[in-house]
């Protein structure tokens, strides 16, 4: 599976379906998330962390992520060189806990939009448009065999 060609947020799953009572296998892709997690991209700490250290903190701080990534020293030694530089865990905690809520309020947003999107597809009276628009939303869900 080549996940560099794909959105990097994104996995492409193959599932194999059968059913015992025709002996037939069905083959469906589907698109996963990748799992989220409580870490937040090192770049984006450091921009919210900005907002709050000195400018000298903030200098060191960029040196240490600096030195990490020239592979000086591995990441659990990099997040307690930048603890002991922020000497808040507070803060630290805080601004996890602020991106976590961001991106799970896209996420809720998102799938506002799309089901918006669906409903208003469905309510539209028009059959050809209708139609052309049911295919278009739902198609790529379905088993080949149903959409004939």
């Amino acid at each position: 599976m080549d996940i560099g060609a794909q959105d990097e947020s994104k996995l492409k799953t193959t599932i194999l379906m059968g059913s015992s009572s025709n002996n037939r296998t069905v083959e469906s892709t589907v698109i996963v998330e990748k799992p989220m997690s409580s870490f937040i991209p090192m770049t984006k700490l450091i921009v919210i962390l900005s907002k709050f250290l000195h400018p000298k903190k903030m200098h060191v701080i960029k040196k240490i992520h600096k030195g990490y990534l020239d592979k000086k020293f591995t990441r659990r030694e990099m997040v307690n060189l930048i603890r002991k530089v922020v000497r808040d865990d507070d803060l630290i905690v805080k601004t996890i806990k602020y991106f976590n809520k961001k991106a799970v309020s896209k996420a809720l947003f998102r799938a506002h939009v799309e089901g918006q999107l669906k409903s208003e597809i469905m309510a539209n009276s028009d059959y050809h448009y209708t139609n052309k628009m049911m295919h278009y939303a739902f198609n790529r869900y379905l088993q080949s065999e149903i959409v004939r």
